[in-house]
């Protein structure tokens, strides 16, 4: 009977507009409360493009400067002169030590460096060149001739230079011939450094402006002048060819010599004939 009456007011009071909320109770112990309902898409914190790009710009300057830094603190070994080097002076591995500096790339290229040092061996000082100081390019040459020999310049016709046809690194003999006659070798097996010839491309085509130039000591030089001075001389190619030296020449003067003997000889039996 009370369950009907109170299903009868529910109703009453339904029909009336009136809303009747029940009591909130608390959840029995032991069982948990509904987890939050997730949030939409929308809702969901996100790393956006702009963000992306302003972290590699950051990562790109910190790289750069990381480079630069390097590159400003970055020291080159290169040549000083160990001790005082005169003008005119054969430099040594010994003339040099290694230094580390500091200098831009376009300096750094004219400064001498470690792997340089060996081809400069024999080359001459243009300038003088004092302790501990930077040694570049343009202060070394090369030697006038290998071997510590000298260059020289002899002033020659094609006619007299196996027509022209020497060039660079040929071995030449120089024959002198004297007012008497005799010939005799100046200079023998000398290496040809340089042939200057004239715009035709052949020697002696133009008065002048033909030599060649070769390497020789200093007994070579002096006999030499002499030769070019006289103006009878012949160069000879000898490339490939034993070296003539003072027997070839007195063998020369010997056969020479015979041959006037006979000669002589024979004039005298012609004057003596009927």
């Amino acid at each position: 009977m009370a369950t009907r009456r109170t299903c009868r007011a529910e109703r009453k009071n339904l029909y009336q507009g009136v809303v009747v909320q029940a009591p909130e109770t608390a959840a029995p112990a032991g069982q948990r409360a509904a987890p939050p309902a997730p949030r939409g898409p929308g809702a969901r914190s996100r790393l956006s493009l702009g963000h992306v790009v302003t972290l590699l710009a950051g990562l790109l300057a910190m790289l750069l400067v990381f480079s630069v830094l390097r590159e400003r603190d970055a020291t080159w070994r290169v040549a000083v002169a160990a001790a005082e080097i005169r003008a005119g002076t054969a430099v040594a591995r010994g003339s040099f030590r290694l230094v580390d500096v500091r200098v831009p790339d376009d300096v750094r290229g004219r400064l001498i460096d470690t792997g340089s040092l060996g081809r400069l061996r024999g080359w001459v000082a243009t300038r003088t060149i004092l302790p501990g100081e930077l040694v570049s390019r343009g202060d070394l040459r090369p030697p006038a001739a290998p071997s510590a020999l000298r260059a020289m310049s002899i002033p020659v016709e094609a006619a007299h230079a196996v027509g022209g046809s020497l060039a660079a690194g040929d071995r030449v003999d120089v024959v002198q011939v004297d007012e008497d006659g005799q010939a005799r070798y100046v200079v023998s097996g000398a290496q040809v450094l340089a042939v200057n010839r004239p715009e035709s491309g052949v020697i002696g085509a133009a008065a002048g402006a033909s030599s060649i130039t070769v390497a020789v000591d200093a007994r070579q030089a002096l006999r030499l002048a002499a030769a070019i001075r006289s103006q009878r001389f012949e160069i000879v190619r000898s490339t490939g060819a034993e070296a003539a030296g003072a027997g070839a020449a007195a063998a020369a003067s010997g056969a020479d010599a015979g041959q006037g003997a006979a000669a002589g000889q024979d004039t005298q039996e012609s004057g003596s004939g009927p």
